[in-house]
């Protein structure tokens, strides 16, 4: 048994315009695809293609990986702000080991030039 589809949505893939160059005889905007055959053929092709498999596949999987990845998320940032919360204002983040050296040209010392 063949299918037959004329419409635009059966060959949305195939540009018909764009192989017509290719191809020496005229085409028509049609798709056809083998889906059962009587009698089963000998050779090797055409050859039906399998059904699709109609589960839920990794989606349900993917989606609570991702939902997950958010729940993380939004926790790992609320414990960052509250640990920055309680830090003092007054505590420097980083301290210079002693003083700072004068800047050239104040203490006596030269600028280059």
């Amino acid at each position: 048994m063949v299918s037959v589809a004329a419409d635009d949505t059966a060959g949305a893939g195939i540009n018909v315009e764009r192989l017509q160059g290719q191809i020496p005889y005229p085409l028509a905007p049609v798709t056809l695809e083998l889906v059962e055959q009587d009698p089963v053929s000998t050779r090797p092709l055409p050859v039906p293609l399998p059904e699709p498999v109609l589960d839920e596949g990794p989606h349900r999987g993917y989606a609570i990986q991702w939902f997950s990845f958010g729940v993380i998320g939004a926790a790992g940032y609320f414990f960052l702000v509250r640990r920055a919360a309680r830090r003092p204002a007054e505590t420097p983040i980083m301290t210079a080991p002693g003083p700072l050296p004068p800047p050239l040209g104040e203490g006596g010392e030269t600028p280059p030039g």
